[in-house]
């Protein structure tokens, strides 16, 4: 997530490069991921299609049928999330799955932190 809060890159795995350019446009940040760009807690879904916030999928997209999503969170503020669909030894997500997902955002919280502080010390490869 950008700055101002908004989506500002995706990063898909579990996709093909052709699979994902066949799809009609790139995530914008509706529906579930935007319930969860606004949630400080994870979402967890047995079926898409039947929650309220979902509002489908592009053309060419594939189907999905359940979801997890944990927010990756420092303190008050949401810097990404993670998500996870259609899990593949069952028909949903547990809560198991979910305490696993949130210490792997907790992780991808200290890494993200940790970058940008690097980016922002002056003499570093990456700073200014």
């Amino acid at each position: 997530m950008g700055e101002d809060g908004e989506l500002k890159q995706f990063i898909t795995v579990g996709m093909t490069e052709d699979e994902i350019k066949q799809i009609a446009h790139p995530p914008v940040g509706l529906g579930l991921i935007r319930a969860l760009m606004d949630s400080e807690d994870p979402i967890r879904v047995p079926a898409i299609r039947d929650d309220p916030r979902s509002i489908g999928f592009p053309k060419n997209h594939p189907e999905m049928a359940s979801f997890l999503g944990v927010p990756i969170r420092a303190g008050d503020r949401q810097l990404g999330q993670i998500y996870l669909t259609d899990k593949l030894d069952d028909s949903e997500f547990t809560e198991d799955d979910e305490r696993i997902i949130q210490m792997l955002a907790g992780y991808a919280a200290a890494a993200i932190q940790n970058a940008r502080l690097m980016d922002e010390m002056p003499g570093t490869r990456y700073g200014p």
